[in-house]
């Protein structure tokens, strides 16, 4: 039997591998064929790519939520740094601007950037604030 598809040879028979102990030497005491052993090897460099792809990420996640503390009770992040800073973003819809555009040259709001700038005022009493 050559191993291919369809015909109900050995080509059609999953076969499972425990990737935590994966052995390419020990499978081949098994007398895998020649596709069958590139097709594993093949499976396996795609999993320790997926591996390093994880680890990469979960690092950045770290490095991205080292600087903040999640508040499930607010459904806010606060800054681990500046406890007071609730960090996220914000929705605004910009009802007028003044000076901004002419009756002959009207603004396009597709092509504008609106920067904001949030700060503190003191003595305001801040609403919500834990």
């Amino acid at each position: 039997d050559d191993g291919g598809a369809g015909d109900g040879g050995a080509g059609d028979r999953a076969v499972a591998v425990d990737a935590d102990a994966l052995s390419v030497a020990a499978l081949r005491a098994d007398r895998m064929s020649r596709p069958a052993m590139k097709r594993l090897e093949y499976l396996r460099r795609k999993l320790l790519l997926c591996d390093k792809e994880v680890r990469d990420l979960r690092a950045q996640h770290r490095r991205a939520t080292a600087a903040e503390r999640y508040r499930e009770d607010l459904g806010v992040s606060y800054s681990r740094e500046h406890p007071d800073l609730a960090l996220g973003l914000v929705n605004l819809r910009v009802e007028a601007a003044d000076g901004l555009g002419s009756p002959r040259d009207p603004v396009d709001a597709a092509s504008t950037r609106l920067v904001v700038h949030v700060r503190d005022l003191p003595g305001v009493k801040k609403e919500g604030a834990p």
